[in-house]
């Protein structure tokens, strides 16, 4: 009983870390938050290139997302503007010690 529970224990183990590893996760924790827009950035490396968004409290990615069939990043970034507040749907985690942000979805301005 002892060895089934062991096995038990660890094949949880290892499907939450395929789970949270392989991004299936971040797909399921969908949000509508609100933000105040503190700063925006495109982010550009030799591979890559992402928006950030920062608000008060957390920092944002904002990219296309085939799943969430979002492919208007690049619209959604020009039309958010500093200081603005923004009714928001992200997903995902902020995770800091990978570089991790949630993604935004879609934003419109708050009334």
């Amino acid at each position: 009983m002892k060895n089934f529970v062991t096995a038990l224990i660890a094949a949880v183990i290892v499907m939450l870390g395929v789970f949270v590893f392989s991004g299936i996760g971040n797909y399921l924790n969908e949000q509508e938050i609100t933000i105040v827009v503190k700063h925006k950035e495109r982010v550009i490396s030799e591979e890559t290139s992402k928006y950030l968004v920062w608000s008060e409290d957390e920092t944002f990615e904002n990219r296309d997302s085939l799943i969430k069939g979002k492919f208007n990043s690049s619209d959604l970034y020009g039309k958010l503007e500093k200081d603005h507040t923004y009714k928001c749907k992200v997903y995902g985690w902020r995770v800091q010690f990978f570089s991790w942000y949630r993604n935004i979805i879609e934003c419109k301005e708050a009334e």
